[in-house]
């Protein structure tokens, strides 16, 4: 991106000169400087300031280690369609695809794959993908927050038009007198609809000024920034306008109609004045009352059900301590090196409680999986295993509880011989009728065995919305963490 080539070359052309990469995914290598972009002004859900060839990197050796397409199913691909081809009609022909590419590895593993096609714009609000690039957003809860504004805007509608006619007393002399003057119903319908307008006109005014003034500090609470074009920008704020007139007419029009069918010679003598009685428009209150509380209450419940959920996402317990917590990336391999010092440094300091490390922490996503089955299975009742790869001190430091078995240590440095530590979905799905039954049983993985010396409680290691799945530690005394 622009600011990066800024910052690394203090503003000179930036094309075809060499930089030096050390990444944990992707190793170190040099690489030359193809191209410069310009950030867009929207949001894109690839949220990335710089774009690196794999080739002749980490990923490449992995990918060619492993060249099956049943194995790696960590990429996405994008296709760019030639004009006027049919997206379901391509579709219709991966499963043929993965018939003839992918059926024999496939029924080696006891899996299956499908492939299917999302167009791009519809990946941030209409998919479920739970390992996108950046996470998804949620279309549900764009229509909770736009029901409550809805809400909110009809229970001020109807207040406005219950307090309007309420206070009729006060204007129906004046109505009196003017059509004693001759003036028409329609001009005072005007005249009362067009009040409305400016009222919601002033209202709307205020309201843009109000957004302007706390879009910083929404921005910094919720940790997101809102980009718009110029464009979206000017389409927004006539789209509420609109909506401002709309309110406005739709509220104003009861009462300028009620107002103005007074009958000049009654409210000027003291009398109710209204054509056909006030029956009507007294029934018409009330129900417009009826359905103010029961907005207002539907709202009420609203605002207890989301209050439970944010103080629910406060003290669920996620089956791992996350306060107190310091994360620290090994991003080098000159940082990876070096952890072992990193960790004795740390560990002396009488701040610091326990210091471990891990190829992965709970909350971002984790590449490494494994289909492994029990004892007494087979290939095909494998499940697909989420691994870590973690040193002696990991788990106490995440305060990862165990229910049977032990924990790594660095009293048992065996443990990297093919030892391994599972949660409690995982010993399930193996077919282990408890954790202490697995004990001592072993796990395979194609042609490994692992002895399962450990089983830890479930834990979330993904968002809340996603159902725990099997997760399962290896130790690993290489300093190779990230």
């Amino acid at each position: 991106s622009e600011t990066i080539a800024r910052n690394l070359f203090s503003g000179q052309p930036a094309l075809n000169r060499t930089i030096h990469v050390e990444s944990n995914t992707n190793g170190i290598g040099d690489y030359t400087v193809t191209g410069v972009f310009r950030p867009g002004t929207v949001p894109s859900h690839i949220d990335a300031r710089f774009f690196l060839s794999y080739a002749g990197g980490g990923m490449a050796r992995h990918i060619n280690s492993t060249p099956s397409l049943v194995v790696n199913t960590i990429f996405f691909t994008y296709l760019k369609m030639k004009p006027g081809t049919d997206a379901h009609k391509l579709e219709a022909k991966l499963p043929s695809f993965v018939e003839k590419y992918m059926r024999k590895d496939l029924a080696g593993t006891g899996r299956d794959n499908k492939l299917f096609l999302t167009a791009v714009r519809d990946i941030h609000l209409h998919t479920d993908l739970t390992k996108n690039v950046t996470p998804n957003g949620s279309l549900s809860y764009l229509y909770v927050l736009g029901s409550i504004a809805l809400f909110t805007l009809l229970i001020a509608g109807i207040n406005f038009m219950n307090l309007s006619t309420a206070r009729s007393g006060k204007r129906s002399a004046e109505v009196g007198v003017r059509k004693v003057l001759g003036a028409k119903q329609t001009s005072l319908i005007l005249q009362f609809i067009s009040e409305a307008l400016l009222l919601s006109v002033f209202a709307f005014a205020l309201a843009v000024g109000l957004v302007g003034l706390m879009t910083p500090i929404f921005e910094t609470v919720s940790g997101k920034t809102l980009h718009f074009s110029v464009s979206q920008w000017l389409g927004l704020l006539v789209a509420f306008f609109g909506i401002c007139l709309f309110t406005g007419l739709l509220a104003g029009s009861y009462p300028a109609f009620y107002l103005s069918s007074f009958r000049p010679i009654a409210v000027l003598k003291g009398g109710p004045g209204r054509l056909g009685g006030s029956l009507s428009a007294a029934s018409l209150r009330k129900g417009l009352v009826v359905v103010q509380f029961t907005l207002s209450v539907v709202m009420m419940i609203a605002l207890v059900v989301i209050t439970q959920q944010m103080l629910y996402l406060r003290s669920a317990d996620l089956g791992f301590a996350k306060e107190q917590q310091l994360v620290i990336p090994l991003r080098s391999e000159t940082a990876k090196a070096s952890y072992p010092v990193l960790k004795q440094a740390l560990a002396s300091t009488t701040q610091v409680r326990s210091v471990g490390a891990s190829a992965y922490y709970p909350g971002i996503f984790n590449a490494e999986g494994a289909q492994l089955y029990g004892e007494g299975q087979t290939k095909s009742d494998g499940e697909s295993t989420s691994l870590n790869r973690v040193d002696a001190d990991f788990l106490q430091t995440m305060a990862i509880k165990p229910v049977a078995g032990r924990l790594f240590s660095a009293a048992f440095p065996a443990d990297t011989n093919h030892r391994i530590i599972l949660n409690e979905k995982a010993v399930k799905e193996l077919g282990y009728p408890s954790a202490q039954v697995a004990i001592g049983k072993q796990t395979v993985e194609e042609d490994s065995r692992y002895t399962i010396v450990g089983v830890v409680k479930d834990f979330h290691f993904e968002d809340l919305h996603v159902p725990i799945t099997p997760f399962g530690f290896l130790l690993n005394l290489k300093p190779t963490y990230n």
